[in-house]
């Protein structure tokens, strides 16, 4: 099988809620607006039938969703802005493997981000 079209694109899509409070209307409910930001990740360069093209795939779409959600790492981030960060980069990421649906991408992805049943079990 061919991987060379080069066509071959996931976007990653994540819906934001932003809440808008205007100073003169905190009686009312704040508005809400959905905002989506998206990174498209090109994988037709890629050999999706071996490991390490796979593997190659999931790392872009682990930094695409880095850069879409943010890092949680900076210094003063806090908790609830943690986990709604890594909720949303989890998230992304889980979409776009199955969106490319492809055996090794989703096994690769499996590898890097599930848990062993060993560690778990401890």
């Amino acid at each position: 099988m061919s991987y060379s079209a080069l066509g071959q694109k996931v976007t990653l899509a994540v819906s934001l809620l932003l809440v808008a409070i205007a100073p003169t209307a905190l009686a009312k409910p704040p508005s809400r607006n959905v905002v989506v930001e998206s990174i498209t990740v090109r994988y037709g360069d890629l050999n999706l039938e071996n490991a390490l093209g796979a593997e190659a795939l999931v790392k872009r779409i682990a930094h695409a969703a880095r850069k879409v959600c943010g890092t949680a790492y900076y210094v003063g981030v806090s908790q609830p802005a943690k986990r709604r960060i890594m909720t949303c980069r989890s998230t992304a990421i889980q979409n776009a493997i199955a969106t490319v649906d492809r055996p090794l991408v989703t096994a690769a992805y499996d590898k890097k981000y599930t848990p062993s049943s060993t560690v778990a079990g401890r």
